[in-house]
C-alpha cells in the first residue's frame, strides 16, 4: 500500500495521478500469459525456454508514467539464466537445476515509500 505525499500528478485534485491518497499495489512476473503467484516457488522445466516479464498490479493508467522499477536478482543466476536489469525481463533455458530469485521494487513518484516483491523460481531438470 503506497500513500500520497501529495502533489506530483495532474488529476485535478491535489492527489498523485488523480487517484486516492493510497494505491494498493503488487509485483509479479507474466509468463506467456500467465501471472506467477508471488506467493509461492514457480517451478520451470528443464528444456522448456521461458520469457518472464515484470508486471505491475493495480497501477491506474494515469500513474503509468510516474512509476519507477528495480529489479534485484540473487546472483549468481544458473546457468541458462539471462537477465535484463534494466527492464526486469528475464529469459531461460533451463539445462541444469537451480534456484534464483527476483525483487521487485516498486514507485510511485507522488507517493510515499514503494513496495517490494520477491518471486521465486526453481529450474528443474526433465528426465
Amino acid at each position: 500500500m503506497l500513500s500520497a505525499c501529495g502533489g506530483g500528478g495532474s488529476g485535478g485534485d491535489g492527489l498523485p495521478c488523480g487517484g486516492g491518497s493510497t494505491l494498493s499495489l503488487g509485483a509479479t512476473y507474466d509468463i506467456n500469459g500467465v501471472l506467477v503467484d508471488a506467493t509461492k516457488t514457480t517451478t520451470l522445466l528443464g528444456g522448456v525456454p521461458v520469457v518472464a516479464t515484470p508486471k505491475v498490479l493495480g497501477l491506474p493508467a494515469a500513474c503509468s508514467n510516474l512509476l519507477r522499477l528495480t529489479f534485484t536478482p540473487t546472483l549468481p543466476l544458473p546457468t541458462g539464466v539471462t537477465f535484463d536489469n534494466s527492464t526486469g525481463v528475464f529469459t531461460v533455458t533451463p539445462s541444469t537445476t537451480g534456484f534464483f530469485d527476483v525483487t521487485i521494487k516498486v514507485e510511485v513518484d507522488g507517493y510515499l515509500n514503494g513496495i517490494t516483491q520477491r518471486v521465486k523460481f526453481l529450474l528443474t531438470r526433465v528426465v
